[in-house]
């Protein structure tokens, strides 16, 4: 049997999992052995065709509630994308809030993979159960599958982000059991963020603003230019640049 962490140990113990199974004679994280992981205080569903959310992820559904209500009056429906959703815990959890504020909504989520978007389209009926009208969940690459007449107010994402040649440095729980599709962000961790901010352009709506999680070594330098959007770097609760904040001039 492994030495599990206090963490681990608590974790196991809250969701009455057997601590004397022989799944603990493997390195599985504790989340995927629950299928449950905690997210701003909320237990989400998780396998291993989605990430495991990580503490500063909570952060980007902060930021993207800072951004609506600048830029928004509650009676102003506003269309939000979740790209590369996962788990759905960022979209789940902000649409939470904005309920909570009554802002009028439709919260777009989409990823790549059947699975994960199943798992993201479970997490929003457990905890929004009746609020099917307010989510459209898109099997897509990105925005290749959205409505050709949508008009986005806001882009939120948590794409893959990691420099291909850094995964196999990556802690063992990390790179043996959560998805590649959704930790390799290609050679220099930058692929799909620099697609999603090419994509972004083409939206109907040209006042769209995005905020995409990325890799704390990323430069402004790096990230794609696109007209009409202002980048910045935002960091997170551990000093680290970890968020790019794109808003439309």
């Amino acid at each position: 049997m492994r030495i599990l962490t206090p963490y681990e140990k608590n974790f196991l113990t809250k969701n009455n999992f057997d601590l004397l199974s022989p799944a603990l004679q493997t390195a599985t994280p504790v989340e995927y052995l629950v299928g449950r992981a905690q997210f701003r205080g909320l237990n989400f569903f998780v396998d291993n065709s989605t990430l495991i959310p990580r503490l500063e992820t909570e952060q980007l559904v902060d930021l993207a509630l800072e951004n609506i209500f600048k830029n928004y009056s509650p009676n102003q429906k506003i269309i939000i994308a979740d790209i590369c959703t996962g788990s759905g815990c960022i979209g789940v959890s902000l649409a939470l809030e904005l309920i909570k504020k009554n802002q009028d909504f439709h919260l777009y989520f989409s990823d790549i993979s059947k699975t994960a978007l199943a798992v993201a389209q479970k997490n929003f009926n457990y905890f929004l159960p009746d609020h099917s009208h307010l989510a459209t969940f898109l099997l897509s690459d990105l925005f290749s599958q959205f409505p050709k007449n949508v008009s986005l107010d806001l882009v939120i994402s948590n794409p893959p982000y990691i420099p291909t040649k850094r995964i196999k440095t990556l802690d063992n729980s990390v790179k043996n059991y959560e998805p590649l599709i959704a930790l390799d962000g290609g050679d220099d961790g930058l692929f799909l963020i620099n697609k999603i901010i090419a994509n972004l352009p083409k939206i109907q709506n040209n006042k769209v603003n995005a905020l995409i999680e990325l890799d704390e070594n990323h430069t402004i330098s790096q990230i794609k230019k696109s007209e009409g959007l202002n980048p910045s770097l935002i960091k997170d609760s551990f000093g680290k640049n970890r968020f790019l904040s794109l808003l439309s001039l």
